[in-house]
């Protein structure tokens, strides 16, 4: 699969990361640290960048970048006269190493500069792998030539493309093994065929490492043909795509000209390769397949250039029909899927321009399953399930109508009162499911009751259900319970939903049983608010279904609510979703729910228990900025270091105000490696503490028990990735992709959708190497960039601060 990479760089705006931001002394009087940077290796002036740091406390004070001169000078102003402060500085030519002032590697190790004061930096060169790589015929490489080089682990470390065969790469000290692409052609250094027979590259500070090799030579081959009409022989408009026999990955596509018919040439493929080769036609009546005339790539015979491939293309039938809604109307963007009679996916279709849609399938049996955007879902014609869909028979040259209508909907309604005394609950809430629930269940329609105990829940379909009923959204005063008056799921009673007619299921529900007590500090006996309880049943149960927590108060307060009677193990968290480790604390002292105390309630009691000890809590504060030093209003801070899922959710996360300023007041004591993000319209990249631009290479911070931290940072400009996603045929991709960019260790940073546009671009990136993966909500299927199926053969796209790459996936057949 092709990757088309395109750089555009930004300029360095706060390219470092700050770890932290202080506020200077309002008394102060100002000073400046000033100084060059040059390279240790040839005294040469060098462009780069400085922070500088409160010596004593390691609060970010200021930052500069070279003045552009050409000598290296640089001056950070601003700062207190007659305070210590330690200088972190690093260059623009990702050569030399970043070094804390002087020659140290850490902020605890480097030294203390009192202000004013000059300080010349000179940084060491980094360990260069550098090398030429030739052909073994002396021929050019090919254009797509890549060089990778990986840990001894198997992690990606970086790329280089040669350029006239050269190529030079920096990278840390350490030891690495470096793989060569050229076309179909994957080589080790040196002339080693796998990664398990590699030898190891020592790069050393300082030092270029030569890693020169030999290709093979790389003969060249020309594959051409032409695409006919099986029914006519008439030329047809086709397009060819060419892929590695054994390993199923792209090779190079075509396409026939206007200038000869059906004619087709595909070169720059090496020559002693094996390759299969799919084509595809878009005259809306014949079937594409893989040559010479096999349906799937397992079918599909091998060639060997050069060679002759023509292929004729079977008259094929057509599938179309009209989508309607419920209400009669026609229904764009409602999926198509047919599918053979044993469950193969053939082909998809969407319906748009009033409703109309058509795919081209071979002869053969059918049936087809209609989604809404919507949610709704069935089979044509009119049917709920995939036993009882229609078979259609589509013969060559035929045109077989399977339009059908979205069964009209459904209602359940009805009262939800109190066992005691049969008076209506107000705020209670029922759940539909579709009946038998299958593992815990997502419901297919949801309604709480109104004032008089009275709800109506909307299906978009008739069919078989059951329904939950809970005061989960209310306080807890009873407990939940499944239809037929059930306490599991797996016992609740099914009820029919026939459109056009409500459907009343009424329900009576129990008081729920409280427990409740006071949280205190385990050290100095005071009460601790948001301290959140959660009940587990009994020593080995899971936690107790539709629960209402409430966190302890000011005065330590705590309650747990509409529980069933029997006998539970109290678990308590610091924060509303127990951010960070350690947060969990079992009652009465134990180490787990085996362990616990047990506490028991009869049905509607409510019990008080004895002071739950938790450890003391700690807090997080700080102050998050822009590249210009200016406070971020809106940004989130995550103890946790997770950035934002497609849910848009972010549990125990703390929001900035106008002067960038946060506060988590309570966390669990322990180690967080925490991360900051701005607003979504704002184009800056998340930063973890210490200015890292990864999860993995975050500065962990330490946070003791009832002690105070601070996490200030300083986001840099974002970087992003372009993904345009297209079929194999070099077609738009149809929607249903969901994209996820993920960092070279599987870490989630960011999603996307593919759906309305086949080119998307990526949230804001940090800088770093990603990997990119496209989902298929409806098939499973999974691609990763550029062409992988696993994610071990997926291609890293590397970014610098403020860079924007664009890529190209195209889909595999049948994506």
């Amino acid at each position: 699969m092709r990757a088309v990479l395109k750089r555009a760089g930004v300029a360095l705006v706060g390219a470092l990361l700050a770890s932290s931001v202080a506020v200077p002394s309002a008394h102060a009087e100002p000073a400046a640290i000033s100084g060059t940077i040059t390279s240790q290796a040839t005294g040469a002036p060098l462009e780069g960048c400085v922070e500088a740091y409160a010596a004593e406390t390691w609060d970010w004070a200021g930052f500069t970048c070279t003045d552009g001169s050409g000598t290296g000078t640089w001056a950070v102003d601003g700062l207190d006269l007659g305070a210590p402060y330690k200088l972190r500085v690093s260059s623009d030519d990702g050569v030399h190493l970043a070094e804390w002032a002087q020659d140290a590697s850490g902020f605890e190790d480097a030294a203390a500069f009192v202000a004013p004061a000059t300080v010349d930096v000179s940084l060491a060169p980094g360990a260069i792998l550098a090398g030429t790589l030739t052909v073994a015929d002396s021929d050019p490489l090919p254009p797509e030539t890549s060089v990778t080089v990986w840990s001894q682990t198997g992690d990606y470390v970086a790329s280089a493309w040669p350029s006239e065969g050269n190529w030079e790469v920096a990278v840390p000290n350490g030891t690495y093994q470096v793989e060569f692409a050229a076309g179909a052609v994957r080589q080790w250094a040196f002339g080693k065929a796998t990664a398990e027979e590699a030898d190891p590259i020592t790069a050393v500070a300082g030092e270029t490492t030569r890693v020169d090799d030999v290709l093979p030579a790389i003969e060249e081959t020309v594959f051409s043909g032409i695409i006919t009409a099986a029914d006519t022989g008439e030329p047809l408009d086709a397009c060819v795509t060419a892929y590695i026999a054994s390993e199923q990955n792209w090779a190079g596509s075509t396409c026939t000209t206007y200038d000869e018919p059906g004619r087709w040439t595909l070169t720059s493929l090496a020559a002693g390769t094996e390759y299969k080769f799919e084509v595809s036609t878009w005259d809306g009546r014949h079937v594409g397949g893989w040559a010479p005339s096999a349906a799937t790539f397992e079918d599909a015979a091998s060639y060997v250039g050069p060679a002759t491939i023509d292929v004729a293309l079977e008259l094929g039938g057509t599938l179309s029909g009209v989508m309607l809604g419920a209400d009669g109307q026609p229904q764009d963007d409602v999926m198509a899927s047919i599918e053979t009679v044993d469950g193969a996916n053939v082909a998809t279709a969407f319906s748009w321009d009033g409703g109309q849609w058509s795919a081209t399938v071979r002869p053969g049996d059918y049936v087809v399953q209609f989604r809404s955007n919507e949610g709704g879902s069935q089979w044509a014609v009119g049917q709920t399930s995939r036993e009882s869909a229609t078979v259609f028979h589509v013969a060559a040259g035929e045109t077989v109508d399977a339009s059908d209508r979205f069964l009209p909907g459904g209602s359940v309604t009805g009262t939800i009162v109190s066992d005691l005394d049969g008076t209506p609950i107000a705020g209670a809430c029922v759940h539909i499911y579709e009946y038998p629930i299958a593992g815990y269940g997502y419901d297919v329609a949801y309604a709480c009751t109104d004032a008089q105990g009275k709800y109506t829940a909307a299906l978009d379909r008739e069919g078989t259900y059951t329904a939950e009923f809970s005061d989960s959204e209310g306080d807890g005063r009873f407990i939940s319970e499944f239809y037929g008056d059930a306490v599991e799921a797996e016992a609740a009673q099914p009820f029919t939903v026939v459109a056009g007619v409500p459907t009343v299921v009424d329900a009576s529900l129990a008081p729920g049983a409280t427990i409740s007590g006071i949280a205190t500090d385990a050290k100095l006996g005071t009460p601790i608010a948001g301290v959140c309880p959660e009940a587990y049943v009994g020593h080995e149960g899971s936690r107790a279904r539709a629960q209402v927590r409430e966190c302890s108060d000011t005065q330590g307060r705590w309650r747990v609510s509409g529980l069933h009677p029997g006998s539970y193990a109290l678990n308590f968290v610091l924060g509303e979703n127990g951010a960070g480790p350690a947060s969990t604390t079992w009652a009465f002292k134990a180490d787990s729910q085996a362990s616990a105390d047990l506490v028991t309630v009869r049905l509607g009691e409510a019990r008080s228990i004895r002071n739950v000890k938790v450890p003391s809590p700690s807090s997080l504060t700080g102050r998050i900025v822009d590249p210009s030093g200016h406070p971020i209003e809106g940004a989130r801070v995550n103890p946790r270091g997770d950035l934002m899922d497609r849910s848009g959710e972010c549990y125990d996360c703390a929001v900035t105000d106008t002067d960038g300023r946060y506060s988590i007041p309570v966390l669990a004591s322990g180690t967080y490696r925490p991360v900051a993000y701005a607003p979504w319209d704002l184009p800056l990249a998340p930063a973890w503490s210490g200015g890292a631009t990864s999860f993995e290479t975050a500065e962990p911070i330490t946070l003791k028990p009832g002690k105070s931290g601070e996490f200030s940072v300083q986001l840099a400009q974002a970087s992003r990735i372009t993904v345009e996603v297209l079929e194999a045929d070099g077609s738009p991709a149809s929607p249903g992709w969901i994209g996820e960019v993920t960092t070279t260790t599987g870490r989630h940073v960011s999603d996307f959708d593919v759906w309305g546009d086949h080119v998307v671009t990526t949230p804001a990136l940090p800088a770093g190497s990603f990997l990119v993966r496209l989902d298929n909500v409806y098939t499973d299927q999974v691609v990763w960039f550029d062409g992988a199926t696993r994610l071990e053969d997926a291609q890293p796209v590397t970014l610098g601060v403020g860079e924007s790459a664009s890529i190209t996936m195209q889909l595999p057949p049948g994506g």
